[in-house]
């Protein structure tokens, strides 16, 4: 199965058991005047929508992704694998319907309004991710990030160096987070870390299990002690 369709379907279900409202793709890659879109779907007994598929929804693509559905000149709703809290609200608060694979989703019509957020992300999701992300290399760069300056709008290659990893490890672990939802890159900031304290927590979780193991004990003299 194609990943759109994947992910289309599996929002779609987890929008039917989350809500009971009935969900039902009428077409997909439907032709617009203005190119195609991934979908048309039904929710219940709305109009149908033309639905925007992107495995990853992030600030930093959320313009792009914004113009191109209004290209359609339709009804729309965006759909993603998942919707952090943060960028649930954004789109609340911009009236942008959407769904996501967790069951996390905003609708709002004559006779229907839908929202539901902080649905967790689901766990084959969220295992894919930690792989690498709270692998051992993943947290020496969670570790690099959080506690060296200037480390955020660092090159590649300095964080890998700081890290003590390679350069092509930097961007696997970047990736991860991003679809985890804890940064997302922009060109003008660089890294933005967004749920600081929860990637703390999971560093913090996966250190005894991960990278401890690996860390040799040393002993270290003091050769003088009139500091």
């Amino acid at each position: 199965m194609h990943q759109t369709d994947q992910i289309l379907n599996n929002a779609l279900n987890a929008f039917k058991q989350t809500t009971g409202i009935p969900a039902d793709v009428i077409a997909e890659e439907v032709p617009m005047p203005a190119g195609y879109a991934d979908a048309e779907i039904r929710l219940g007994d709305m109009q149908p929508l033309i639905a925007e598929v992107k495995k990853t929804l992030r600030p930093t693509n959320l313009g792009a992704v914004l113009a191109h559905m209004k290209r359609f000149n339709r009804p729309g709703i965006l759909i993603t694998e998942y919707m952090t809290p943060q960028m649930a609200e954004k789109l609340k608060e911009m009236d942008i319907p959407f769904l996501d694979v967790a069951g996390n989703a905003y609708l709002k019509a004559a006779n229907t309004f839908v929202y539901i957020t902080g649905r967790k992300q689901p766990k084959e999701l969220t295992t894919q991710g930690q792989n690498r992300a709270f692998r051992a290399a993943g947290l020496k760069v969670i570790f690099t990030l959080l506690t060296l300056k200037g480390q955020l709008k660092a090159p590649t290659r300095e964080i890998a160096y700081n890290a003590g990893v390679a350069n092509g490890t930097v961007g696997n672990v970047l990736k991860d987070l991003e679809r985890l939802g804890f940064v997302y890159r922009s060109k003008t900031k660089g890294i933005v870390i967004e749920n600081r304290g929860k990637m703390i927590d999971n560093w913090v979780e996966a250190y005894p299990r991960e990278l401890r193991p690996q860390l040799k004990a040393q002993r270290f003299q003091i050769l003088h002690t009139d500091w």
